[in-house]
Order: C-alpha cells, then sequence, then structure tokens
C-alpha cells in the first residue's frame, strides 16, 4: 500500500533465459580411456632421476613434477558454462 495512489501498484517479473547469470566452472574428464592412458604413461615414464636423487625432498620434488605433468596431460581442464536457475 502507497500514498502515491488509491491503488495497489502492479508488476510482473520475467525470468528470460537470456538474462540469467552463467559462470564458468573447470573439471576433468575422469574417463575410462583417460584413466588407462594415465596409467600407461605411469607404466613407461623414466623415473632415473628420481631414484638417483639421493635427498628425500628433492627426490619427491622430482617425483612430483613428473607426475603432474602426466596428470595434466591425461586429465585436461575442461571450461563448463553452469546456468544458475532461480
Amino acid at each position: 500500500m502507497t500514498d502515491v495512489a488509491n491503488y495497489f501498484g502492479t508488476f510482473y517479473i520475467l525470468r528470460a533465459q537470456e538474462h540469467l547469470p552463467i559462470s564458468l566452472k573447470t573439471t576433468r574428464m575422469f574417463s575410462d580411456a583417460n584413466i588407462f592412458r594415465f596409467k600407461e604413461h605411469l607404466e613407461h615414464m623414466d623415473f632415473s632421476d628420481v631414484l638417483a636423487t639421493l635427498r628425500p625432498n628433492e627426490a619427491y620434488g622430482e617425483f612430483i613434477k613428473l607426475y603432474k605433468h602426466v596428470f595434466k596431460t591425461c586429465f585436461p581442464l575442461r571450461a563448463r558454462k553452469l546456468i544458475i536457475k532461480y
């Protein structure tokens, strides 16, 4: 109720698809084929630099560097659009 007029205001809220907010989310595809490819890469990887390092922290650093490279190669980030619905 308002003092502007002697009747109630009328309004309509339109929710059209093109006005909904869209956000991007990055995900990784863990399909059977990608998991198989990941395992294949790890089986054929050369760990001689890791095994030759006498310091555990440096060996772990080398191992993680190799592991992350294969992981990112086999499971790349993919951007997905998410439409937020009310």
